[in-house]
């Protein structure tokens, strides 16, 4: 049997913020970090970063995402797992902004969402 790749071009390929917003319900995560820097006057850091992370062979389905979203990169995580992640304040706006929209179902994520909601309000 031929294995052959079969590649998206996400420039042509258009797909529902319903179904991104059910993919994010699935496989999306919501990170708030609080670190040491002693550069700053407070001497810490929040940090939000939202991320999907998924097997290598999964790229094209993650620049698919980051294309619906218009902002994020897509970075090696780990041996066999690549990350698409959002970490900008302004970028994070636009993935706040269509949530909004699209409303998130499962509690679980749709707890951790509200989390980040309020953590990212704060930070601005």
């Amino acid at each position: 049997m031929n294995k052959k790749k079969f590649l998206i071009d996400a420039g042509n390929v258009s797909i529902s913020p319903w179904w991104v917003t059910g993919f994010v319900d699935g496989e999306g995560s919501f990170q708030i970090s609080i670190l040491e820097n002693k550069k700053l006057k407070t001497g810490w850091v929040v940090s939000p970063k939202f991320q999907i992370v998924l097997h290598e062979k999964d790229r094209a389905l993650l620049e698919l995402i980051r294309s619906s979203f218009g902002v994020g990169k897509i970075f090696k995580h780990g041996k066999n797992s690549i990350q698409y992640r959002v970490s900008l304040i302004k970028e994070l706006e636009v993935i706040i902004n269509q949530l909004d929209k699209y409303l998130l179902i499962t509690a679980p994520t749709k707890t951790c969402w509200l989390s980040f909601i309020q953590a990212s309000v704060w930070i601005n």
